[in-house]
């Protein structure tokens, strides 16, 4: 049997996270062989979610 937990995040929590998942996707959208530095990466993210105090992230698992 397998159990899953959800969690929501705390304001800015998973910034980094989701900076690096969106760095690693737009590298395989554009079939970039380099990924963007997190501090590239951080700041794009930060102008998405401006003041909105929360950021919300959705994984899939197929288990």
């Amino acid at each position: 049997m397998t159990s899953v937990h959800i969690r929501l995040a705390g304001p800015g929590e998973h910034l980094d996270d989701a900076a690096m998942i969106w760095a690693e996707a737009t590298a395989a959208r554009d079939g970039d062989a380099e990924i963007a530095a997190l501090s590239v990466a951080r700041p794009i993210i930060q102008r998405v979610h401006p003041r909105s105090g929360r950021l919300e992230q959705r994984y899939r698992l197929d288990l």
